[in-house]
């Protein structure tokens, strides 16, 4: 007799084999064209403190952005805010 327990993973295992690859494994930027050129105009860069060693990494877009960043934010080794500047 089987117990309960082999239900439950048969049942995990019966879905179709199309299922996994056109939902799971897609990203959003597949299916828009928009979307993907969104996301390619978007780079990330690094912050670098001018005071001390720390930075933090985020994403700038480069249409409306060309320069360099230049931004005051917390400085946790320093605890207080300093100037963070782009670095490559």
């Amino acid at each position: 007799m089987l117990g309960w327990w082999f239900w439950v993973n048969a049942a995990r295992t019966m879905q179709p084999s199309c299922a996994s690859k056109t939902v799971a494994n897609r990203h959003p930027s597949h299916a828009n064209p928009h979307i993907q050129k969104a996301i390619i105009m978007r780079i990330i860069i690094k912050l670098k403190s001018t005071e001390s060693s720390h930075h933090y990494v985020t994403t700038k877009n480069k249409k409306n952005n060309p320069e360099r960043l230049e931004l005051r934010k917390y400085d946790p080794i320093l605890r207080r805010h300093a100037l963070y500047k782009e670095s490559k």
